[in-house]
């Protein structure tokens, strides 16, 4: 059974699907996308590192809208406000996903092998600069 804050790639593709914006082609490459998020090659991944990368390869979105959206995506209350937790939770997923967003290989095998120890650390670093 798939936990309730996590996807498996046919689910993906039929909630895309049924979105009704995406068809053939379209569906193939949001596949090829859960492949990439799928680092572990589980078949499952988490929504949160989904929703992430999706919000991070729009194209013509200004960076506000992109931090909107990210914001909106961890607001787990949607009431408006993240938690520190939220906050935390938000840098270390940017921080673990962004750099299969910007092809960035080194970076996602060494996450890979260090089980994302480099994600992890460049996450705290950022996450306390934003709080101070």
């Amino acid at each position: 059974k798939v936990q309730a804050d996590k996807l498996t790639s046919a689910q993906f593709v039929q909630v895309a699907g049924m979105a009704g914006r995406f068809h053939g082609v379209e569906l193939d490459m949001l596949g090829n996308v859960f492949k990439r998020i799928d680092r572990r090659k589980t078949g499952v991944v988490d929504i949160h590192d989904l929703a992430t990368v999706l919000v991070l390869i729009g194209v013509h979105v200004e960076k506000k809208e992109r931090l909107g959206a990210l914001l909106s995506v961890f607001d787990a209350d949607s009431d408006g406000c993240v938690t520190h937790g939220q906050l935390f939770r938000m840098v270390t997923t940017v921080a673990t996903v962004g750099p299969l967003v910007t092809s960035d290989e080194m970076i996602n095998e060494a996450n890979l092998l260090l089980q994302d120890e480099v994600s992890l650390q460049t996450s705290k670093r950022i996450y306390t600069i934003l709080v101070e």
